[in-house]
């Protein structure tokens, strides 16, 4: 969340100095999300939540409150960007300093129109990348033999003398990279259906689908496909250092950033995040699992844009043994 924050509009939230980093963040973003599923089959409702004063939408239906509390704060911080930029204060290098200074048309400028596209930014800059490396980091701490392969193979690029890796050097590693692409696998980005619309008939098979029809697939079905992807429910790493070996590249199967035209902008930025953060926390942390199960605090069960554990899980906790 720091980090999309700081690229999207200059300024980080600063979640991580924050008390339990900001627990209820995670909470209205999955929240929104969930309310999100609703509000696709019925669009009517989407203004009449809005409409709604915020303190009756906490009574009565809090997710969608929650959807509400977070559009606020966003226009603010949208308002705030057009303001300073109408009198020349640019937030430089930023997605949305870079929107207002490109030849877009001025309708796409609007603050209705920022605002939507923060929302969007915001959401899928932090919960999926988020998610993946709680995964990724579960299950490399409940089995030590993996963590210590990571650990080994981390060693042979880093840490510098000032304490950093280098990204470049990271993503040549086979095993981080395995480990990447295996949790990033498993949580499979978003989990609901992502409908595309063709202008014209297509064929599929004996099929042909008219033009005009929505169709769709999830991503989730395919990542855990188990003619691709033997036991997909278990996190095996090796099985892509394996399938290279054998000339299978699994990569092409890999659609939880999309594929095509309208697969995922901030793919780079995601990877970043992932070969980063794992190589840090992995080099410097030894952790132990505290009262945390995959069956209820780790696997998918249900679809909420995101795909989130059982309702009693309080998520990923663990024990920090020793750091250095």
């Amino acid at each position: 969340m720091d980090v999309i924050t700081h690229f999207g509009f200059g300024a980080s939230y600063n979640m991580l100095n924050k008390p339990d980093f900001n627990l209820e963040w995670k909470e209205t973003v999955i929240g929104g999300s969930a309310n999100g599923v609703f509000l696709r089959q019925f669009p009517w409702a989407f203004p009449v939540l809005k409409a709604t004063p915020l303190w009756l939408l906490e009574y009565g239906n809090p997710k969608a409150a929650k959807l509400v509390a977070w559009q606020h704060m966003i226009r603010k911080q949208v308002d705030e960007i057009l303001a300073k930029n109408e009198v020349g204060k640019k937030a430089e290098g930023t997605i949305f300093q870079t929107v207002l200074d490109s030849d877009l048309p001025p309708y796409e400028k609007t603050a209705d129109r920022l605002q939507d596209e923060a929302q969007t930014v915001v959401g899928a800059g932090s919960e999926t990348t988020a998610k993946s490396l709680s995964f990724i980091l579960f299950f490399l701490t409940a089995d030590p033999s993996k963590r210590q392969r990571l650990r080994d193979e981390l060693k042979t690029v880093g840490p510098e003398n000032d304490g950093s890796f280098s990204l470049a050097k990271l993503e040549q590693l086979p095993y981080l990279t395995s480990c990447v692409l295996e949790g990033v696998r498993m949580i499979s980005g978003v989990t609901t259906r992502l409908p595309r619309v063709a202008h014209e008939p297509m064929k599929y098979r004996d099929w042909e689908i008219p033009a005009g029809t929505p169709v769709s697939q999830m991503n989730y079905m395919v990542n855990n496909d188990p003619r691709i992807f033997p036991k997909p429910l278990e996190f095996h790493p090796e099985r892509w250092i394996e399938a290279e070996k054998e000339g299978f590249p699994l990569q092409r199967y890999m659609v939880s950033f999309g594929k095509g035209s309208r697969s995922c902008v901030g793919i780079n930025l995601a990877w970043a995040e992932l070969y980063l953060a794992l190589a840090y926390v992995v080099s410097r942390f030894d952790l132990e699992i505290f009262d945390t199960t995959a069956e209820r605090d780790i696997m998918i069960n249900k679809d909420f844009f995101v795909g989130i554990p059982k309702p009693e899980s309080k998520g990923v906790r663990v024990r920090v043994v020793k750091a250095w």
